[in-house]
């Protein structure tokens, strides 16, 4: 995965949707999608489609 896209829904959930770059161009290819996933489950959705740990930082709240 090269680059992600969290994409928030009208129901309260979240699309997030991976890529990768394609070699030697400028185009990305969509790798994996999951809907309907709800904030708590971000972090480790995110963590399980890039491969390694990751963690989200609350701001504001």
């Amino acid at each position: 995965m090269t680059r992600s896209r969290v994409v928030w829904e009208q129901r309260d959930t979240y699309t997030v949707i991976s890529f990768r770059k394609k070699r030697d161009q400028l185009e990305y290819r969509e790798v994996t999608r999951q809907s309907g996933i709800y904030c708590d489950m971000l972090e480790g959705t995110f963590t399980e489609m890039a491969g390694f740990y990751t963690s989200l930082l609350l701001v504001g709240g």
